[in-house]
């Protein structure tokens, strides 16, 4: 009995004795970075709609409307530009701040999604609507990109208006319109 007794003890000692040793190995890896969260997903969402009645033509009736992006460092130049610098497919970027741009064609009710990595100098995006009748459009906006949050980027092209919205993945956003 005696003998039993100083058995569990030791079995008990011995246990208690694992389980910290397998504890403070644990600690020691998480210390070293072993085991460290991953890094965030560098894709954000790019969700594009268009309206059913854009870019009306001189009878009303909606057209193709072609949309380019830009991811930017700053928002002066792009607020200053003319329309053809901005519209123009193909043409240098004028400025440095212009750090990327897509350009997409999309049809009245056309829906677009997809994902992409922003540059990593981009503090704001843009988006340039060619609309048919400038004039009279609201065609260019500029968001601030919060590079952080994983955020989800939205454009709606609507009659003769374009707007963006970045929207955290708590919910919240912002924008800046011109």
């Amino acid at each position: 009995m005696v003998v039993t007794d100083a058995l569990r003890q030791v079995r008990r000692l011995a246990l208690c004795g694992a389980s910290v040793l397998v504890l403070g190995g644990m600690q020691g890896c998480q210390m070293f970075g072993w085991f460290q969260d991953p890094p965030p997903d560098p894709y954000r969402s790019l969700q594009v709609e268009a309206a059913l009645d854009v870019n009306p033509d001189i009878h009303g009736r909606p057209s193709p409307v072609i949309l380019t992006i830009y991811q930017l460092s700053d928002a002066k130049t792009f607020l200053a530009a003319d329309p053809a610098s901005l519209l123009e497919p193909g043409a240098e970027p004028a400025s440095p701040a212009w750090l990327k741009r897509e350009t997409f064609q999309l049809r009245p009710g056309e829906e677009l999604t997809r994902r992409f990595v922003p540059e990593p100098a981009v503090q704001l995006f843009g988006a340039v609507a060619e609309y048919r009748d400038l004039e009279n459009a609201k065609w260019r906006t500029v968001e601030v990109f919060h590079g952080q949050t994983p955020e989800s980027l939205q454009i709606n092209l609507q009659r003769t208006r374009v707007s963006i919205r970045l929207i955290p993945l708590q919910g919240e956003a912002s924008s800046v319109q011109q």
